[in-house]
């Protein structure tokens, strides 16, 4: 099983936005990420999340970035699940150093 399916990596992108949106508003939050919900590509989806961080360490930080992106996953799956996506996510560079 692929750690960070396409589902998997949606389900965090899809978090991340609302919680955005929800702390600063849609049209700001657009405005922030510059894509919208809908730009999750699903052939890609590491890419996406990787866009998505960027955009979250330009506006925020490195660390208030990783701690959004650490709380999503943990919001969305369950403690095993989401100690492998994390990993993953570390593996991959959008955590850690």
């Amino acid at each position: 099983m692929n750690v960070l399916d396409a589902e998997s990596a949606e389900r965090i992108y899809r978090e991340l936005y609302r919680t955005l949106g929800k702390a600063i508003g849609p049209q700001m939050a657009r405005n922030i990420l510059k894509m919208g919900e809908s730009d999750f590509d699903k052939t890609d989806p590491s890419k996406s999340l990787e866009s998505l961080n960027t955009c979250l360490v330009t506006a925020f930080g490195k660390a208030t970035a990783q701690v959004m992106v650490s709380t999503s996953v943990k919001t969305c799956f369950e403690d095993d699940r989401a100690q492998l996506i994390l990993g993953e996510l570390s593996r991959l560079g959008i955590l850690g150093d």
